[in-house]
């Protein structure tokens, strides 16, 4: 051996042939590095000087087992004692090892190795540490000479030798340990190789077994070999000529083991090639295989669906032919991104006709045909980005809900508040102009004090609406009657420049609601037309008609899901005005929005809370210079329609009574109010500030009481609780309940336990008075 040892590495992985030259240039080696046996085996030719083949076992055409072959071959002589180690990352095990020691290979190393154990494995071979392989034989054979000479000849040629004389004993011998090489005699006591053959032999056995005999037959050897014999040999022979036939019979032995191995393998590559065939066609989502330079090597059955294109015509086309022109220079960064990366996600769209299809594509860099490729798989995402947006519709929706239901508890809370302020305003107005004259000077005074509070309360009045506390007086009416009604009131506020064209159907369905506040809704709408319009001359068009429900968009903004099914009465306000832009139709319905100067933002609030209440919904269409289109949907009820009641008289303060009636309510002002006007009309007003005082009291002067008159919330004992044990205690007793919200609200509350009467803040002292009338009288007709 040279100075410098002298390694030949062949390895068709160029990554793994470049880490082993690498790692044994270490040693100062001389290395030439193949990647293929047909390179090596020439280069050989010129250079033969090698004192290590580091060979990998699976590569095309020529394997490492064939190659091993041919080393050992007489052919290739000057390397047939040359050691040889042998790689693997597809072929591993101790049967593989020992077949590649078969075919001549020195050692055996799996891959992945650490770089020191190849080190220490090429050190020792090139230091002559050869391992030699110990092989084994058994005679089987009754002629005491023929086993003695057999005996000797091959323990000279290193073999580990044992022999039986018998049959049985060659039984025991084989299971103690099973040898490499097996010699038997035909004719034995008591047996015959063919049935110690039948006995032992395994399939895919790599044992060899050669029979020997004197029997002229000329059948028997076909005989034997059929039953798996390796060879056969007539007596008498040459005892190393056996030696010979040992070692050839071994190496065609390893060689069809290794055929079997290889033929697994290729079936095993055939059925994993089928399944992916079937995968690959089978998969639902688009599937495409590129080249560097974005070709389409190949496409499942879903892609050529997918653009509509025949298979053939896919194949060799460069994938942007299926991307929009516009998306070309994205896509091309996008690709070159995976095959940097390996692989990656994006977003893209698919050109199918002339629709553009949104695509998430999934990509990995792959071996396809030998070769690099990108593999795409591209999943149409149309159906998930509707889902996706329905969602977020559905959200906004629901923040739209919550955010209206805050500020509906905050508005309900603040009315209540409000309405029992302006109970002493009212209330200590109406009082002092019943004490005074017209023609006393301050009674226009203490008169637009009285009307102040009046618009006022009507103003909570609105709060409470759009909280939905507010008074609902439900009844069947005719929508195209109230539109008439109030296109007469609001001809005069309506700004001169506008045209009003009414289309209203003359054969509606009767719907179920609040009058006034229907009436109110149109008033709105109509008044917010003209608004928009300014001083610009257009035209408002309002229009009443009968709408099938199967035309009813439910996810229309501010449709709500409690609307309720079946057909519905449309009122349809439009202008050619200003309109409104994105974000003004998001809050026009918020609470104190306004885009008018003077407004006050509770217009549409309102109209919001009247529709919610009745169930109905509200859709709007409008565009910065095209004008605004506000649809009210109401359900349709069903019922008959009756004649309007007759509005009711102005409460007086002329009615006077006696007697003593307990007022328990927490606002000082509305207590003082009540107690004044209870005394001008002839009662006795008894006062408590709280639940638990007014029980007290109603019980200490129980006879005397002629009425309680009880405010629904305070603190401490509520009006309900309190309610709830003055009947208890006093089945009979007047009680008139009193509060700031609606009293439909307040009934449904208290259903069952017994309200006399109810008033609702802020009310008129003669409310109070002529509802005392009315109880007493009855309650004394009764008595």
């Amino acid at each position: 051996m040279s100075e410098r040892p002298r390694v030949v590495v062949v390895n068709d992985d160029p990554s793994q042939l470049r880490l082993i030259a690498g790692i044994i240039q270490r040693d100062d080696a001389h290395v030439r590095a193949f990647e293929a046996p047909e390179e090596a085996l020439r280069s050989l030719r010129a250079d033969p000087g090698v004192d290590l083949f580091v060979v990998d076992l699976h590569m095309p055409v020529i394997d490492g087992w064939r190659f091993c072959r041919l080393l050992r071959s007489p052919e290739f002589a000057a390397f047939n004692t040359t050691p040889i180690l042998v790689v693997s990352a597809t072929f591993a095990g101790a049967d593989v090892e020992a077949i590649t020691a078969d075919l001549g290979a020195n050692a055996f190393l799996p891959v992945p190795f650490p770089p020191d154990r190849l080190l220490a494995c090429a050190r020792d071979l090139l230091a002559g540490h050869t391992p030699q392989a110990v092989q084994s034989v058994l005679v089987v054979e009754d002629d005491d000479a023929v086993r003695d000479s057999l005996e000797k000849t091959f323990e000279r040629h290193g073999y580990v030798v044992r022999s039986a004389h018998s049959a049985e004993e060659g039984r025991r011998l084989m299971w103690e340990r099973r040898p490499d090489v097996l010699l038997i005699d035909y004719h034995l006591p008591n047996a015959t190789a063919r049935d110690f053959l039948r006995e032992v032999q395994r399939p895919g056995d790599p044992m060899v077994s050669i029979v020997m005999t004197g029997d002229p037959d000329p059948d028997l050897p076909v005989t034997v070999l059929r039953e798996g014999a390796s060879a056969y040999v007539r007596k008498p022979f040459d005892p190393a000529y056996l030696v010979d036939l040992a070692q050839k019979s071994r190496r065609e032995r390893a060689l069809l083991r290794v055929e079997e191995i290889l033929e697994g393998r290729t079936q095993q590559l055939r059925a994993s090639e089928e399944r992916y065939r079937s995968l690959f066609a089978m998969i639902p989502e688009m599937v495409l295989i590129l080249d560097r330079d974005a070709r389409i090597l190949q496409a499942n059955e879903a892609a050529v669906q997918f653009v509509d294109r025949e298979t053939h015509h896919l194949a060799g086309m460069p994938v942007y032919t299926l991307v929009p022109e516009r998306l070309h220079e994205a896509t091309t960064r996008r690709l070159e991104r995976c095959w940097t990366e390996g692989g990656g996600t994006f977003e893209g769209r698919v050109a199918r006709g002339s629709v553009e299809v949104p695509v998430e594509v999934n990509t990995k860099v792959v071996e396809f045909e030998g070769t690099p490729a990108l593999l795409t798989v591209s999943r149409d995402v149309s159906e998930r980005r509707r889902l996706e947006q329905e969602r977020r519709v559905l959200e906004a929706r629901n923040q739209h809900a919550q955010k209206l239901e805050s500020l509906g508890v905050l508005a309900g809370g603040i009315a209540h508040d409000f309405n029992n302020l302006l109970m002493g305003v009212l209330g200590n107005a109406s009082l002092a102009l019943s004490d005074l004259s017209p023609r006393d000077p301050a009674w226009e005074s203490i008169k637009q004090i009285e009307v102040a509070a009046r618009r006022a309360a009507e103003l909570t009045g609105q709060i409470l609406t759009y909280s939905g506390k507010g008074p609902v007086v439900m009844k069947p009416m005719d929508l195209s009657d109230v539109v008439r009604e109030m296109a007469k009131l609001l001809q005069p506020a309506v700004t001169s420049k506008a045209r009003v064209e009414y289309s209203l159907d003359s054969d509606l369905p009767a719907v179920s609601g609040d009058a006034s506040q229907v009436r109110q809704v149109v008033m709105n709408l109509i008044m917010n037309a003209s608004d928009a319009l300014g001083d610009s001359p257009g035209t408002i068009r309002v229009r009443t008609a009968v709408v099938d429900p199967d035309h009813l968009d439910r996810h229309a903004n501010y449709l709500g899901d409690d609307t309720a099914e079946g057909p519905y009465v449309l009122i349809e306000v439009s202008d050619d005005g200003c309109g409104l832009d994105e974000d003004q139709r998001k809050r026009m319905f918020d609470p104190f929005f306004t885009t008018k100067f003077k407004g006050r933002g509770l217009g549409l609030s309102t109209v919001m809370g009247i529709v919610r209440s009745h169930k109905g919904g509200i859709t709007v269409d409008s565009e910065p210079g095209r004008g605004t289109t506000v649809r009210v949907y109401l359900p349709v009820s069903g019922e008959r329609l009756e004649r309007r009641a007759r509005p009711a008289e102005k409460p007086s303060l002329d009615w006077g009574g006696a007697g003593a009636v307990l007022v328990i309510d927490d606002e000082p002002a509305v207590r003082n109010v009540v107690r004044m006007a209870l005394e001008k009309a002839g009662f006795e007003a008894i006062l408590a500030e709280d639940g638990s005082r007014g029980l007290e009291l109603f019980r200490e002067y129980h006879d005397d009481i002629r009425a309680v008159l009880l405010d629904l919330s305070m603190p401490g004992l509520s009006g309900d609780e309190v309610l709830e044990r003055i009947r208890a205690e006093d089945e009979s007793a007047v009680v008139i309940l009193s509060s700031g919200y609606a009293e439909e609200r307040v009934l449904e509350r208290l259903h069952g336990l017994g309200i006399s009467g109810f008033l609702q803040k802020p009310y008129h002292p003669g409310a109070l008075l002529q509802l005392l009338e009315q109880l007493l009288d009855r309650t004394a007709a009764t008595a």
